[in-house]
């Protein structure tokens, strides 16, 4: 069941549309498996939202796979994750302001692709080094 913000109706869970006012319940541009909680009406957990975006799972998980992501060679498929989910949830932002977590986004889009070109360079360079002594 999804309560209507407008009228307070209780709709099935499928619906994108109030049966009773037609307001719209679903954003028809964000996607259904968007991690976006809604704010709780009078909640008042703005502050806590704003240091750690968990209306915002996609920057949160980018922001920590960012910062991992500097471990070499292991890092390489977490800065490619970063990458991703960075995207993401700067476009989660762009859907819902309220969900919070921009910074947290760009955290992870810096720190994974910091990560992603020094994984790059290691293993390119043990790629080259085992080469390097197959020729000899």
């Amino acid at each position: 069941m999804s309560r209507c913000p407008t009228c307070s109706f209780e709709n099935a869970g499928t619906s994108t549309r109030c049966q009773q006012c037609g307001a719209v319940l679903v954003n028809p541009y964000q996607s259904t498996h968007e991690a976006v909680v809604p704010a709780r009406p009078g909640g008042g957990d703005d502050a806590v939202a704003t240091v750690i975006p968990y209306r915002n799972a996609s920057a949160l998980i980018a922001y920590y796979l960012g910062l991992f992501s500097c471990f070499p060679v292991l890092g390489f498929p977490l800065a490619i994750v970063a990458l991703w989910l960075g995207i993401r949830g700067l476009q989660a932002v762009r859907v819902n302001p309220h969900a919070h977590g921009t910074v947290h986004a760009w955290i992870g889009l810096v720190c994974g692709s910091i990560g992603f070109l020094i994984n790059l360079l290691i293993i390119s360079a043990i790629g080259l080094a085992m080469v390097a002594s197959a020729a000899k």
